[in-house]
């Protein structure tokens, strides 16, 4: 009888188990694969900084990367630790620093930074970092100026919403056996409680003994239905009052008391990027990148949620006004070009972002590229040859953009 009722558990679990592998078998052919992108490909691409917590490791050979598993493209790091072609000792140059925005969910040619160059005739140094927020980014153009000890002309922040977020959390990530881990997380919106993840050295590490916590990562990574269980459990039993947010908003669209402290310590990092510009004769502009919810209100319930979808840009643009920093505001720009008729979902060969992934398509990076080259030559904020002809080559690519998108 015995033997019966374990035998009979052998089959029960093994059937289990092959259901569970065809499950996941099947995801990998489903829009869920975009769970898997940018995982194991980016391992060993980073490496941990003390004063930043992580940064992009200098001179990675070529690797590639995909996104939504559509669209693959070549990635590497130059010898400045940043995902761009190698710096040739030019004098008149742009740095331009921010996140993922910025690093880029595109093919290298097509990331707005790379736009900006082609479409100013000025090298602009493209050196965003995935996860970065304003203070690691202020870190990065200290470091890299103090590289190659030249000035220059423009700094460019590329500003992303849940900056905030990350400057509050500040160090949020290090690395660990290649990876990139949050050393803590936002436990209460309510109250701004943090959690601290500790032994992280220990329990992430595959080079670590076999312990339960090991294999619960190595499954994570490895599988979809494990990233999916793991995420639910995250948003749904582990973070509290913050389950009850919806995860396409960030912290910037809400309003408790602890809120505006983090706002007063935000806007000194931005105040830091300030100083390094004035300190290095360079100017400093900030483009406020809008999130997908922002351009496409109908993915959103935002009237439901209590909220509004400018909330943070009018506070963001309140504090660079007084503060006397330029600024491009992309979310009423991008607007203006995107189709908003109500789908599911979006269409990332015609709208302005992925279709799962929350970046940029290659359209909204072209688009963007083309605003803020605009925006730069029409405020003349630094001298550029030819200005006359690059602004009447801008503005009639946009007219196109323009009509090829009314087409759609």
């Amino acid at each position: 009888m015995i033997k019966n009722k374990l035998f009979n558990l052998g089959i029960l679990f093994g059937s289990v188990l092959v259901v569970i592998l065809l499950l996941e078998l099947a995801l990998r052919f489903t829009h869920y694969s975009f769970l898997m992108s940018r995982n194991e490909e980016f391992r060993y691409y980073y490496k941990s900084d003390l004063k930043k917590g992580c940064d992009i490791k200098p001179n990675v050979n070529k690797f590639q990367s995909n996104v939504e598993n559509k669209i693959y493209f070549p990635v590497w790091s130059n010898e400045l630790g940043c995902f761009d072609d190698p710096y040739r000792g030019e004098k008149d140059y742009i740095l331009l620093v921010g996140d993922s925005f910025v690093h880029g969910h595109a093919p290298f040619a097509d990331k707005w930074g790379s736009q900006l160059e082609k479409l100013l005739g000025y090298r602009v140094l493209k050196c965003g970092v995935d996860g970065y927020g304003t203070k690691q980014e202020y870190l990065k153009a200290q470091e890299i100026i103090g590289i190659i000890k030249t000035d220059p002309r423009l700094i460019i922040l590329g500003y992303f919403l849940n900056d905030l977020e990350d400057d509050y959390l500040f160090p949020r990530q290090t690395v660990i056996d290649g990876y990139v881990m949050h050393l803590k997380e936002l436990q209460n919106i309510e109250t701004g409680e943090v959690s601290l993840r500790e032994n992280l050295e220990k329990d992430f590490s595959t080079l670590s003994s076999g312990s339960f916590i090991k294999i619960k990562n190595i499954i994570k990574r490895n599988s979809i239905i494990g990233r999916i269980f793991a995420d639910f459990v995250k948003a749904n039993i582990m973070s509290g009052p913050k389950s009850n947010i919806n995860n396409k908003v960030s912290l910037s669209f809400f309003e408790f008391p602890w809120i505006e402290n983090a706002w007063k310590n935000h806007f000194e990092n931005i105040d830091l990027l300030k100083l390094l510009a004035i300190k290095n004769n360079a100017k400093l502009l900030i483009v406020i990148i809008p999130t997908r919810e922002q351009v496409y209100q109908f993915l959103f319930d935002w009237q439901g949620a209590r909220l509004n979808p400018e909330t943070p840009n009018k506070k963001i643009i309140n504090f660079l006004k007084n503060a006397g920093i330029g600024y491009v505001n992309l979310l009423p720009l991008l607007k203006e070009y995107a189709n908003q008729l109500p789908r599911n979902l979006l269409s990332p060969s015609d709208d302005l972002y992925w279709q799962y992934d929350g970046h940029w398509s290659i359209n909204g990076e072209h688009l963007a590229g083309l605003l803020v080259a605009k925006d730069i030559l029409e405020s003349k904020v630094i001298p550029i040859t030819h200005r006359d002809d690059k602004l009447r080559l801008i503005n009639q690519q946009l007219a196109e953009f323009r009509e090829t998108q009314a087409a759609r």
